[in-house]
């Protein structure tokens, strides 16, 4: 019997035929679909692409957010997104744009429930930050949005995300700090990260900026949502200006130019409030304090270097193991109405209103915030000038270097510091200084050698009616500071001190310094007086250009009343008055006591050849 499926001389049997139909209809089926599918990838998700960012993102950040471009390729499962722009929380301006947002997803993502990422690159990336004047920062409520939720128990497993690999070019980031009142902007921002996930583990990144005015910063270290990081740290040449205003708590004045180099590692526990953490080596050069006068600076410095630095807030505690500073430059100028400039540029700024908080009760006890074990000091220069006088008096210390060791805020350290005045007088101190108490406390001694005396004129105008015309200082101080109270040693020696021209001064002494200081100068020129200055700073009239005053006037004022005492301890021997011999009654000659007296005065007139 025939098959009546074989092929027949004239063409293929039916089989073949229905086979051919449906291998057709399974093609035209998969170019629909494969059409379909293009179709869906190049038109649909770019458009839902958009939505999604609109609605999913917005919901994701608590931001609106819009994008003008979309596309996305089905074969590769690249997307990008262009002119991509977040707004604040309100609504109003832009937070954060993107020129561009290139992604690869990984073709798993389709199947699990995950989001796999396999790269993001940025271009052009823009982010404005601001930080309130409560400390906080406007974005603090994404960081929070986006740290790891474990979901309610028994709800289903949320759905997750990671991104292997995001890479950020010509990026920058601008912070406006309401509490200093500065804008802060970093520059070409570049970042490569790695192992970003919804779980919240630790990504490694690596950061490099460059700081608007000048410097490079570069950061590598791991960060995660809670927020907390650990970075090493490398900046070079930063311009410190801008940050000037972080000082603002603690002091009105800002710094004008200063310029650092920081080498270390930097660990940050938490954002609000700032809990974080520096070691490592700082380096600022080419700082310049602002003063008044635009050509003397407060102070300034060519180079502080620290080796060793420890920082850490929350509380803040900062340790010093050694530091060296290169050429200090200050400028201490007493004003017109007795104030410092120094006092009054670094006071801090007191609050506008509201209530102040103040402690009740037992004081509290010091914080031990800094602790410094050596600090020298090379070529350094101080100028004062006193403008309260007229004509103005000006002293140059220069040559300065010394040292201060073992000190800390709660406890004094050790100061040694010696160098020369104007150019030429050399002079010394040494001692214990402690500058951060609530009161400060000192105990110096210093000793200082051939100061000329005709740039004292000012003060010798002011206090004896007198210009000097020649002569020399030398002295040996100490200065004793505790608890507001001031006791001060000055012992002086003036050389040849000639006095000038006269000077009509409503508030010079009356007396006829002359006299006094023909009186004080022995036979050598030399006249040694012992001056001690005490007072309560605390007390209100605190004055120590009066007490100086005073003192030099009650010490012409006891010479003036008493000069034949004076002779008397000049000669040898006690205070005994020597300006009138006694006779026996009814007699012209001298018992032995009385001529003493009198080859005593001829003794002590011979030691004070300018009252001859």
């Amino acid at each position: 019997m025939p098959n009546d499926r074989e092929t027949s001389p004239d063409g293929p049997t039916d089989g073949v035929v229905e086979a051919g139909r449906r291998a057709r209809r399974v093609a035209v089926a998969v170019a629909i679909a494969l059409i379909g599918y293009t179709a869906f990838g190049f038109l649909a998700v770019p458009a839902l692409m958009r939505w999604q960012v609109r609605t999913t993102g917005s919901d994701l950040l608590g931001r609106p957010i819009d994008v003008a471009e979309a596309s996305f390729n089905p074969f590769t499962l690249d997307a990008s997104l262009g002119d991509l722009q977040v707004h604040h929380a309100g609504g109003e301006a832009t937070q954060a744009h993107a020129d561009r947002v290139d992604l690869r997803l990984a073709w798993s993502s389709l199947w699990r429930r995950t989001l796999i990422v396999e790269a993001v690159a940025l271009r052009g990336v823009t982010v404005s930050v601001v930080r309130d004047v409560s400390g906080r920062l406007d974005l603090q409520d994404v960081i929070d949005r986006l740290r790891p939720d474990e979901g309610a128990e028994g709800s289903p497993a949320p759905w997750s995300w990671s991104v292997d690999h995001v890479a950020l070019a010509d990026g920058e980031f601008r912070i406006d700090d309401r509490i200093v009142g500065k804008v802060s902007t970093l520059e070409s921002i570049a970042v490569d990260a790695h192992g970003l996930t919804s779980a919240g583990t630790p990504m490694t990144v690596s950061v490099h900026t460059r700081v608007a005015g000048g410097g490079t910063i570069s950061v590598e270290g791991e960060v995660d949502f809670a927020p907390s990081a650990r970075f090493r740290v490398l900046a070079r040449d930063v311009d410190l200006a801008p940050f000037g205003g972080y000082l603002r708590p603690w002091t009105a004045a800002e710094f004008q130019r200063a310029r650092a180099d920081v080498r270390g590692e930097l660990r940050i526990d938490s954002l609000a409030p700032l809990r974080a953490a520096h070691r490592g080596g700082v380096s600022v050069h080419d700082f310049r304090w602002a003063g008044d006068d635009e050509d003397a600076p407060l102070f300034a410095w060519r180079a502080l270097d620290v080796p060793a630095l420890d920082i850490h807030t929350s509380p803040l505690a900062v340790t010093i193991d050694e530091a060296t500073l290169e050429a200090p430059q200050g400028n201490l100028v007493l004003e017109r109405d007795g104030s410092l400039n120094l006092l009054r540029r670094l006071a801090a700024p007191q609050p506008e209103s509201g209530p102040v908080d103040r402690d009740r009760g037992e004081p509290r006890q010091a914080i031990d915030w800094l602790k410094v074990g050596r600090i020298r000091v090379d070529d350094g220069t101080l100028v004062f000038t006193d403008l309260f006088f007229a004509p103005n008096y000006t002293a140059r210390l220069d040559h300065l270097s010394g040292s201060v060791s073992s000190l800390s805020s709660t406890r004094p350290g050790n100061v040694q510091v010696s160098g020369r005045v104007n150019g030429q007088a050399p002079f010394r101190m040494r001692g214990r200084l402690q500058p951060m108490a609530a009161q400060v406390g000192l105990d110096l001694e210093g000793s200082a050698q051939g100061i000329s005396l005709p740039q004292l004129s000012p003060y010798a105008v002011r206090y004896l009616g007198y210009r000097i015309r020649n002569g020399e200082l030398s002295a040996q101080v100490r200065y004793r500071l505790q608890e507001g109270e001031l006791s001060a040693d000055n012992h002086v020696t003036l050389v040849r001190l000639e006095l000038g021209d006269r000077v009509k001064n409503d508030e010079a002494t009356s007396l006829p310094v002359q006299l006094a200081v023909g009186l004080l100068k022995d036979e050598r020129g030399v006249i040694d007086l012992d001056l001690p200055v005490t007072g309560s700073l605390d007390d209100p009239d605190f004055n120590i250009r009066a007490l100086v005053g005073n003192v030099i006037g009650s010490v012409v004022e006891r010479t003036l009343k008493s000069p034949f005492r004076l002779l008397g301890r000049i000669a040898g021997g006690d205070d005994t008055d020597l300006g009138a011999v006694e006779f026996p009654p009814g007699t012209a000659t001298l018992d032995d006591p009385q001529r003493d007296k009198l080859r005593r005065l001829i003794t002590a007139l011979e030691r004070r050849p300018t009252l001859k």
